[in-house]
């Protein structure tokens, strides 16, 4: 499963060294462990509240100064906390976490101060979609999957993909189209047709402005 946030031109290795060896394996540990999902989607769900409703645009007293300069931050911390989540043994609120994340990824443009609000998080949509329906082809079966992937596929696609900045980003170069990340989990052409079977006979659910 790859990380859903971007990694910066020379991250790799970077880290290495900086932690004493008992520190190192206390973080392994606690890697180990993925967050509470229940906690996770209840933070997740505050937080794109707060964020589609302009709390952190305006002077909101529900977002303090300080947290909406930070708001990458959270964002970045909530979307690695939610993929860590899928690990857990009941996987469905981080699910429902990762859900929320992409849908508030897709409009993010005019939620937060920046002109390119994925590059600022590093938060590279077409992989937070793959970590989710990877788990959810795993863990709920092929039925589940395309009932929930594909109104997603329709819904989240963007055809000149989703990073608002001009140039080549970080979290540009990395995306990729969903058909892409879709064609390795449907590897027979039972499962291509099931899947466009699903699609085709639920109302297309157009994106949100």
């Amino acid at each position: 499963m790859e990380p859903v946030l971007a990694r910066h031109r020379g991250d790799a290795g970077a880290d290495r060294g900086e932690l004493d060896p008992p520190a190192r394996e206390r973080r392994k540990k606690a890697a180990a462990q993925p967050p509470d999902p229940e906690q996770v989607l209840a933070e997740v769900s505050g937080f794109a509240e707060l964020a589609e409703s302009g709390a952190y645009i305006a002077g909101d007293r529900r977002v303090s100064r300080s947290e909406r300069t930070k708001w990458r931050v959270t964002f970045r911390r909530l979307a690695t906390e939610a993929q860590s989540a899928l690990h857990a043994a009941d996987s469905g609120p981080a699910e429902r976490a990762m859900e929320l994340m992409i849908d508030l990824a897709c409009r993010a443009q005019g939620c937060f101060r920046s002109e390119d609000p994925l590059e600022a998080a590093r938060f590279v949509v077409s992989q937070a979609v793959s970590a989710l329906w990877e788990t959810v082809l795993d863990a709920r079966g092929f039925a589940e999957f395309t009932a929930r992937a594909a109104p997603q596929l329709v819904r989240w696609e963007r055809e000149y993909g989703w990073s608002e900045g001009l140039g080549a980003g970080e979290v540009r170069e990395q995306e990729r189209p969903l058909a892409e990340v879709l064609a390795p989990m449907l590897d027979t052409p039972d499962m291509w047709r099931g899947f466009a079977a699903n699609r085709q006979s639920r109302p297309v659910e157009l994106p949100a402005v």
